[in-house]
């Protein structure tokens, strides 16, 4: 029950910001090729993203089989679209995924964690500037699935990535934090 009452609390800090409305098209490329040349299959638009035309996720990082999917917002078709500001930050957030892979282990073990302790975490969610409605949806999403904290805390963390961190600098966290591991089997 403490970490519902941190998360209420959270959300009480954090103010609107609007996102940056132009992409960073040579960092979004960085970041594809860096997450591929770890041997991770990146797929856009795979019928998993959809049902009945309908997008039920943005993306997922499947680090037991190692592939992470980008759901574009008119993927629907299965073809790869012009990439809209939410297909981005899909990309960026599930590249965040990569490095709480890697902080923990090898790629793709099964094991992960968070990059800060849970104050930094606060506080960096609360520079984030998240706006509450969307931090509040989060949270209460995954409390709703039963999910336990680490998840949610890891989830926290990979939106407010997504949401603050340029897409070389992610790039840059994946070559950090992975160089030196191997591909768990």
């Amino acid at each position: 029950m403490k970490i519902k009452s941190f998360f209420i609390g959270l959300l009480f800090f954090i103010l609107s910001f609007p996102v940056n409305a132009e992409p960073d098209l040579e960092g979004h490329r960085k970041l594809w090729n860096t997450i591929k040349s770890l041997g991770i299959d990146v797929y856009v638009n795979d019928p998993k993203c959809f049902i009945d035309g309908e997008r039920i996720i943005h993306g997922r990082y499947s680090h037991q089989y190692k592939k992470l999917y980008v759901c574009q917002e008119d993927g629907s078709d299965g073809k790869n679209h012009s990439w809209s500001l939410d297909d981005y930050d899909t990309l960026r957030h599930e590249g965040h995924h990569i490095v709480q892979d890697c902080s923990v282990g090898d790629i793709g073990d099964g094991s992960a964690s968070t990059i800060f302790d849970n104050k930094s975490l606060g506080e960096f969610i609360k520079k984030s500037k998240i706006p509450s409605e969307t931090l509040m949806k989060i949270i209460l999403s995954y409390i709703s699935r039963g999910a336990p904290n680490s998840v949610t805390m890891m989830e926290l963390e990979a939106y407010a990535t997504a949401y603050t961190i340029p897409p070389e600098d992610i790039a840059n966290k994946i070559i950090e934090f992975c160089k030196n591991k191997k591909m768990s089997k």
